[in-house]
């Protein structure tokens, strides 16, 4: 039951709008942007054809906010089937 609903949490995850999980504007007004570059890791890398860069922190922080959340929520659920 409850690895079904995690399911039902991810697949509304999925249909949500981008715009509706976008935190860089929240990120901006909170913390600058030479703050955001000290404490983000110096690296870059390619990823879905597009440059990953430190040199835009707030697109790449949310980058990083992204795949960890993806990290999360599919532990979580394998964690789930297993333990179930």
């Amino acid at each position: 039951m409850i690895c079904t609903a995690w399911i039902l949490v991810i697949l509304s995850l999925v249909f949500q709008p981008f715009e509706d999980q976008d935190v860089r504007p929240e990120m901006e007004a909170r913390i600058s942007k030479e703050r955001l570059q000290k404490v983000l890791p110096k690296v870059e890398f390619s990823f879905a054809g597009r440059l990953q860069t430190y040199r835009e922190p707030y697109r790449y922080a949310q980058f990083l906010l992204r795949k960890g959340a993806h990290l999360f929520i599919y532990a979580g659920l394998a964690f789930l089937v297993v333990y179930q």
